[in-house]
Parts: C-alpha cells; sequence; structure tokens
C-alpha cells in the first residue's frame, strides 16, 4: 500500500516562497498511531514541534538523507559530501524553472545570485542515514518525495488575477498527487492537512478525474464511481475531508494532519527545509550588499519588519522589483 502525506509551508510569512510537499511510503497496512509514535521517537514530525527558522538541523538531516535515498542508482551510492541548491532543486523538486517567470536580471539576481551549498544549517548526511535506516524496515519504505515551490512573484501575480494564495496551495497539492501517482505507477492513499478552512475541494480541483466523496479510514480501498467533482461537496467526519479520483483510492483534507500522520509530518518537515533554504539564499544576497541587514525569518515579526525597512533603499539601488520582494 502506498501512502502520500501532502503539507505546505510558508502560507503566512511576509517574504519567500509557498511550498508544498508530498511524501509517499510504502507500508503493509497502514497504522497512523504506531507510525506517528514511531517517528517521535525519532525527532521527526510536524515543522512546527521539530523545525523552524533557526533550528533546521535535524530536518536537514533528513532531507538530505531522503535525497541521496531516492537518487541513487545503488544502495552502496553515497551523494556527495556538498551539494549546491541546483543539484538540491534536481533532486528535491518538481521544476527547477524558476527563473522563467522573473521580470528582469535585476531581479532574479536576489534569488539566484549568491551561492548556496548545503549543509547549511549543520546538518549531517550520516545523522539522516540513521535516521532513515531506523525508520525504514520490512514493513516501511521511503518511495518518494517532492516539493512544489510558488514564489512570491507568483503569489502576487496570481493575487492580481483573483487567485489567491489557496488557490495557488491546492494547484501544487494537486500537482503532487498526479506526479507522485506517475512516477510510481500505482493508486495512491492520500492524505492532506486542511488548507484555509476549505471544505469543497473538487471545486479547486483542475486535473484530477472522477472525484467523488467518501466515509471511512484511508487504509481502506474504495470502487471508483464517475461524478462530475463541482456537485460533491465531500464528507465530513471530525476534522476530516474524504475522497476518491481516478488513480487514487483515497484522498483525506485532515485537521492537523501533520500531528496525526508521519508521512504528512516529513512532509512538513522537508518542505520546511526547502522553504527555508530559499530564504537563506536570499537573505545571504541582501546581507553581501549590506553586512548589516538583520537575519529574518520572513514571518510577521519585528526582525522581519525591520529588515524590510533597512532594505528598501538598497532594493531600489539595485531595482528589485517590488512585486518579487514581498507578499501582498
Amino acid at each position: 500500500m502506498l501512502i502520500m502525506g501532502i503539507d505546505e509551508n510558508g502560507m503566512g510569512p511576509r517574504l519567500g516562497p509557498l511550498v508544498a510537499t508530498g511524501v509517499v511510503l510504502e507500508v503493509s497496512q497502514y497504522r497512523a498511531a504506531p507510525l506517528r509514535r514511531r517517528g517521535a521517537a525519532l525527532g521527526l514530525g510536524d515543522s512546527k514541534d521539530t523545525s523552524g527558522f533557526g533550528r533546521m538541523t535535524r530536518a536537514e538531516d533528513l532531507a538530505l538523507a531522503v535525497m541521496e535515498h531516492l537518487n541513487a542508482r545503488s544502495a552502496s551510492e553515497h551523494a556527495p559530501s556538498t551539494l549546491d541548491m541546483d543539484e538540491v532543486s534536481r533532486r528535491l523538486l518538481l521544476s527547477r524553472g524558476f527563473a522563467a517567470p522573473c521580470p528582469d536580471a535585476s531581479t532574479a539576481r536576489q534569488c539566484f545570485d549568491r551561492p548556496l551549498t548545503v549543509p547549511a544549517f549543520e546538518g549531517d548526511i550520516a545523522r539522516g542515514r540513521t535516521l532513515l535506516a531506523k525508520l525504514q524496515g520490512r514493513a516501511l519504505k521511503l518511495r518518494w518525495a517532492r516539493s512544489a515551490v510558488a514564489c512570491v512573484g507568483r503569489l502576487n501575480r496570481e493575487h492580481d488575477e483573483g487567485r489567491n494564495k489557496v488557490v495557488t496551495d491546492l494547484t501544487m497539492f494537486e500537482e503532487l498527487m498526479l506526479a507522485a501517482r506517475h512516477d510510481l505507477g500505482e493508486d495512491l492513499v492520500v492524505i492532506c492537512g486542511m488548507v484555509g478552512g476549505i471544505r469543497k475541494y473538487p471545486t479547486y480541483f483542475r486535473r484530477l478525474r472522477d472525484v467523488h466523496p467518501l466515509d471511512g479510514d484511508p487504509g481502506k480501498s474504495h470502487p471508483a464511481k464517475s461524478h462530475p467533482a463541482k456537485s460533491n461537496p465531500g464528507k465530513s467526519n471530525r476534522g476530516k475531508i474524504s475522497y476518491a479520483a481516478r488513480g487514487f483510492s483515497h484522498i483525506s483534507f485532515e485537521i492537523k494532519a501533520d500531528n496525526k500522520h508521519l508521512p504528512v509530518g516529513l512532509a512538513s518537515m522537508i518542505g520546511k527545509y526547502v522553504r527555508e533554504l530559499f530564504v537563506e539564499r536570499q537573505l545571504r544576497f541582501y546581507r553581501h550588499h549590506q553586512p548589516d541587514l538583520p537575519r529574518a525569518s520572513g514571518y510577521h515579526d519585528p526582525v522581519t519588519r525591520r529588515f524590510i525597512e533597512q532594505s528598501a533603499p538598497l532594493r531600489r539601488k539595485l531595482s528589485i522589483a517590488p512585486n518579487c520582494f514581498e507578499r501582498r
């Protein structure tokens, strides 16, 4: 059985991208509580508890090992001791074409100019290998992990066109589901974090087919039915809304899924790491030009506010497009 967890990172900040991440585990039987406890014993789970700005070491341990595990051509092949940001993008991201929509070369420099190698947060791939070895076993294997990224410029452009960040987020959820289904060639059970209090998810789907509401547990399969997605609000059961679709025996959106389900927690940690890498690269760009700028998280806090205010003259000097710096 393939269980996919999806979660987002960076829904509410002022700076930096919105990231959605999917992780697929192969299990003989899906039992949420024992798996969650297994992850918690290793320090793996919801990124709000296990990682964050200034404490990214455990997430980096995990992400380094995941990148090596999923990209090795043989079990004995090890990843290089350091990777640059382009190689991280190749190994973890659905698309690397972030520079294409940049409005000009000057603005693109803030995201791509400064070199960044990983480990960037004192992570250690040897510790990550130990984590994966303890996590995996005969009854559990990591099969797939990818992130989708929406930069500030994309979020602002889509906002101007009447699509808010929730729409963008769910578009990326859908992209991840379909990419995993394509790459693995098997039906998936998908568990997602609930997004923005939405209760009618099929109205946001564009490419999923034969979507219909379900009752029951995510570990059980359900026969496919054909219903128009727009007419199915889904069935809610104690903070969970469930559907099926072609190629997906169960798709659920659950409150606090990253706390309840290990694959969602792993997605949360990897997504947090991906977001922090992008934020770190941008911070290094601006601090290279103005070293007294504070190290900002990008969230709604006093340090981020000072970073935005104090960097304004520099951004004007460097001709950085405002639409690509701060979210509206």
